[in-house]
């Protein structure tokens, strides 16, 4: 199954005002951060997505700046330089994230040993792979 149909076949919480075009450019700009193809479509499409208890980072047209992924990505890279070349997907509590690189490539980060290990797997395939675990 696609990440499309699983949000299209299920109750999947996504942000009523997402983001253009040039707001993209100021977003990457403000992270020093080119977003990968998915990523760019994840923003754009969905703002963020939810199911049941996950719950995905993202941007929308309302908080813009102050979006959950923007505050975290920023906050993290302060406490944790080595993760400037990612954007936080997903915190886990406890210093626990999940990052996504430019090309799409999601790592799991460990805040306290400072290790950023690759997952495998691309950024649509992790999310349909934790919403499918949460059905």
């Amino acid at each position: 199954m696609e990440l499309k149909n699983f949000i299209a076949s299920h109750d999947v919480d996504m942000a009523s005002e997402r983001i253009d075009n040039n707001t993209m450019l100021e977003m990457s700009s403000l992270l020093s951060f080119d977003f990968g193809t998915e990523l760019v479509t994840y923003i754009q499409k969905y703002g963020y997505l939810g199911y049941r208890y996950v719950e995905f980072c993202g941007i929308n047209a309302r908080q813009m700046e102050r979006s959950d992924m923007v505050k975290q990505t920023l906050a993290l890279r302060t406490r944790c330089p080595q993760t400037d070349k990612y954007v936080v997907l997903e915190s886990g509590g406890d210093g626990f994230y999940v990052l996504v690189d430019e090309e799409d490539a999601v790592y799991d980060f460990d805040e306290y040993s400072e290790t950023i290990t690759p997952t495998g797997k691309t950024l649509n395939d992790y999310i349909l792979e934790r919403f499918q675990a949460a059905d």
